[in-house]
């Protein structure tokens, strides 16, 4: 527990640091949409690595699964109208990557897919056993719904959108703290 505590307050005091010098950088071109968009980036990040430290693996990927949707609705709010083409190979990528990830959800399920065995241990599962995974394939599944909803309704829904994804994340956070009793 003090190793994994160490290197969430690593993760933490990093993340404070980067946090400190694009805030700094940002004061001096303020123009810089890559900075605004780091500035967003590097905390959620960081509590991505306090959810990887702290919580079930599986929590983890519902986590990354919703953040990276989450990330493509408001991609979506800020680019619609000014990069729709590149908007939109970015929402079929979104798909396939969901896709990709039911696949090898599926395949750690079965336990076909695993971590290649160190030199003193055996291949050991990317998720344990014991792993909700409906609770996976329903994340991926509301995503992917949101997503397409987006694309059906226009870039006005997508910003109510972004709080039913927060939404399911605390309820699964929630989950999680509970099952952790």
């Amino acid at each position: 527990e003090d190793a994994a505590l160490n290197r969430i307050l690593l993760w933490f005091g990093g993340a404070v640091v980067v946090e400190f010098i694009l805030l700094m950088i940002a004061r001096l071109a303020p123009d810089s949409g890559l900075i605004h968009a780091l500035t967003i980036l590097v905390p959620a990040v960081a509590v991505l690595a306090v959810i990887y430290y702290l919580f079930q693996r599986d929590f983890f990927c519902i986590a990354v699964i919703s953040a990276c949707g989450i990330l493509c609705l408001q991609l979506y709010r800020n680019m619609y109208y000014t990069h729709r083409k590149m908007l939109f190979a970015g929402f079929v990528l979104a798909f396939l990557l969901l896709v990709a990830a039911v696949v090898v959800l599926a395949l750690m399920q079965k336990e076909k897919l695993q971590l290649p065995a160190a030199l003193d241990k055996a291949a050991r599962a990317l998720l344990p056993k014991e792993s909700n995974y409906l609770l996976l394939y329903l994340t991926c599944a509301l995503v992917a719904a949101l997503l397409a909803l987006t694309l059906i309704l226009g870039g006005t829904i997508a910003y109510y959108l972004m709080f039913v994804l927060v939404g399911w994340l605390f309820i699964m956070a929630v989950y999680y703290v509970v099952k952790l009793m």
